[in-house]
């Protein structure tokens, strides 16, 4: 137990941390999420227990497909700007996070 600062436990997420390589997709492929780490309250990472995400452009989801977190990116998305919502769950505790995704 630390002498100063806060601390929960079990410590819960404070960021996930996504390679930026996930960021720019190519459009007509399919887009898969791997490799996403959470940075934890203790200033530790770890792989989150459960991953929930959703895509959307312009507020209207896009179909996942049927394993996790996959999509298949339209051509007509190139250099468009995606929403990417990951809801990360460790130990229970949970933290959503969103980040912009542009298909080059």
């Amino acid at each position: 137990m630390p002498n100063t600062g806060v601390h929960s436990y079990p410590p819960g997420i404070t960021s996930l941390l996504v390679p930026a390589s996930l960021l720019r997709p190519k459009a007509g492929r399919i887009y898969r999420l791997r490799g996403i780490t959470a940075r934890l309250s203790n200033e530790a990472t770890a792989i989150p227990d459960a991953l929930d995400c959703s895509l959307s452009y312009r507020g209207k989801p896009l179909k996942p497909l049927v394993r996790g977190c996959a999509w298949t990116i339209a051509t007509s998305h190139r250099r468009k700007t995606l929403r990417l919502t990951l809801i990360g769950t460790y130990r229970g505790g949970s933290a959503t996070f969103q980040f912009l995704v542009r298909p080059k």
